[in-house]
């Protein structure tokens, strides 16, 4: 099945950019102000990316920090053959597996001691049990000094607040798409079936990547709760633009 997309892999590199940096306004700022947080950092030696879609993140983390090895974590196997395509250049120091956050099992064979666990635009699929585990798990990983940073989308606190953000943001989405003709996630997913010859492709992934069918954001204050109760002493907003947050905290 991979076999067939060979040839179009950099086509759909570039459909797939094209289609998130619409429905996220500023994903280009944000994954440069999340890579130069990461590369203040005193050593930066292992990292690991959940979520890692395309790989354009941890190519430009290993662009910014050319000593580090990076681990890249994806449930899809043509999400992964994307990464490994914008990576292979970094051959030696990058590594790929195919992993589902929503199974514990996901962190067995990880490199522990990180210097950084990074996620966008991964966490709001997470069942609420899931969740607070998966924040766990990723700091039982990190050494001492590590730090975790999320990218995503969260609800308000105030839901006048939160229908203001949310109907603001789809206004801006709309716009984009239309400037760029990208289309949306299930189009995307669509033109990769068809290439396949798999008609329903696109339903398939909304029900593996939305299982009860619905999303989990969740408010900045319960992700800060959580991640508090994990281990985290240290937990932070690092940006705010609508209802797209990052945020994240240090191991001590």
């Amino acid at each position: 099945m991979i076999q067939t997309l060979k040839n179009l892999i950099p086509q759909m590199i570039e459909e797939w950019e094209d289609m998130q940096n619409a429905y996220y306004p500023d994903r280009k700022g944000q994954f440069g102000f999340l890579v130069s947080i990461v590369s203040q950092m005193e050593e930066v030696e292992r990292i690991l990316e959940i979520g890692a879609g395309t790989g354009k993140l941890s190519k430009m983390l290993m662009d910014r920090n050319p000593g580090a090895s990076v681990t890249l974590v994806d449930f899809d196997d043509i999400m992964l053959e994307m990464a490994k395509y914008n990576l292979r250049e970094f051959d030696k120091n990058a590594k790929f597996s195919k992993r589902d956050l929503k199974n514990s099992e996901w962190v067995e064979g990880i490199p522990k001691n990180l210097s950084a666990v990074v996620s966008t635009y991964t966490f709001h699929v997470l069942p609420d049990k899931r969740r607070p585990e998966v924040y766990s798990e990723i700091y039982s990983m990190l050494k001492k000094g590590g730090l975790f940073i999320c990218v995503d989308e969260v609800d308000s606190n105030f839901q006048g607040f939160n229908t203001i953000c949310q109907k603001a943001l789809e206004k801006v989405r709309d716009n984009e798409r239309v400037r760029e003709l990208s289309g949306d996630w299930k189009d995307f997913w669509s033109r990769v079936g068809k290439r396949m010859g798999k008609e329903n492709y696109a339903a398939d992934m909304l029900q593996h990547t939305y299982p009860d069918g619905t999303t989990n954001l969740g408010t900045l204050d319960s992700q800060f709760k959580m991640l508090k109760e994990a281990g985290f002493d240290k937990v932070e907003c690092f940006y705010r633009d609508l209802s797209i947050v990052m945020y994240g905290g240090m191991k001590e």
